[in-house]
């Protein structure tokens, strides 16, 4: 992992905003609701692009129509501090591929391509508690 994603992944686990170049963390506070607190979030911009957003249960990532080695890499530094091992970012044809642990019997992984159109693509995060809904709250 290069130093600015350690730099990255810290600023997000600290709850800090951060800058360094063409790189941004900026985290979102919300208010408090009495027994029901929503977390925190945690956005990551990349030249100005959203590509990335950590929530307690989640990682939403999209690469805002830059398919390029370093949208690739900083994708890659946030889904393995986040979300662990087997979870990556691969490039194939011009397109970004999403590799995630696969619950199927007998297959180790599950991929997922990340369109051209610069889509949103959710990935949960292993052993986390579901995020409660506007229903709940």
């Amino acid at each position: 992992m290069r130093k600015i994603e350690e730099q990255i992944c810290s600023a997000i686990r600290s709850g800090k905003d951060f800058t360094s170049g063409s790189s941004r963390v900026e985290h979102i506070e919300f208010i408090d609701i009495p027994s029901r607190a929503i977390p925190s979030r945690a956005y990551y911009y990349l030249h100005d692009n959203n590509i990335a957003e950590i929530h307690h249960d989640c990682i939403k990532i999209n690469h805002c129509g830059y398919i390029t080695a370093t949208t690739r890499s900083r994708l890659n530094a946030l889904l393995g501090e986040f979300c662990g091992p087997g979870y990556g970012v691969s490039m194939s044809g011009g397109r970004f591929l999403v590799r995630m642990p696969s619950n199927i019997k007998g297959c180790s992984w599950s991929w997922q391509v990340m369109d051209s159109n610069a889509r949103w693509v959710t990935i949960k995060r292993p052993n986390q508690i579901e995020t409660p809904t506007i229903e709940e709250l």
